[in-house]
This record gives C-alpha cells, structure tokens and sequence, in this order.
C-alpha cells in the first residue's frame, strides 16, 4: 500500500480517515523522471489530504519536512505492514503483504 491510498481510503464502519502505523516498508525503484505524470499525481493527492494532515496520521515513516519532496514517499514508499486506525470507532485494520484489509471485525 503506496500512503497516496490515505487520500481515498476510510473506515468501512464510520467513513473517517485513517491514522497509520508502519511496522515495515519498502523502496519501490520507480524513475521519478520517467514519469511524466508525477507533478499531477502528487497535485492530486494533495488536493485531497493536507500535508499537515498527513504528518499527523503516520507513525513509523520519517516524512520530508517539505510538501514539494513528497513524490518519492507517496508513489515509491510501499507499507509491507502495518496498521490502518479509526481513532472515532476505535477499530484497527491490518495492512498485510502490502494490502489493506478492510473486512470489518466481528
């Protein structure tokens, strides 16, 4: 899971954004230069989720302190596991072999 998916992604109970934590990650080699959408994709994604916004709901994943260097860890940093939180119901999602799991507890 790329953490542009934080734009999109809620929880299937309340419909709030997530909070993540990385427990592990990878590097996705993908030349930035190559792709000729990459100032849309990140406009896009910023249009939906404010950067502050983002800092305050990851843990576990060092963010560049600048908006502008955020390409590389939205479309390159890949969460291999981790945990997706509804901080308003309280429930917890695993993100396992890089997909979130969205099946509601029971």
């Amino acid at each position: 899971m790329y953490l542009s998916a934080l734009a999109i992604l809620a929880c299937p109970e309340c419909h709030e954004p997530f909070h993540l934590t990385v427990r592990e990650h990878t590097r996705d080699e993908i030349d930035k230069v190559a792709d000729p959408m990459s100032g849309d994709k990140l406009s896009s994604i910023l249009s939906r989720l404010s950067y502050d916004a983002l800092r305050k709901r990851v843990k576990g994943l060092e963010l560049p302190p600048n908006p502008e260097d955020l390409y590389d860890i939205l479309f390159r940093e890949a969460v291999v596991n981790g945990v997706l939180r509804c901080e308003s119901c309280q429930k917890d999602y695993d993100v396992k072999n890089r997909i979130p799991r969205l099946v509601m507890p029971l």
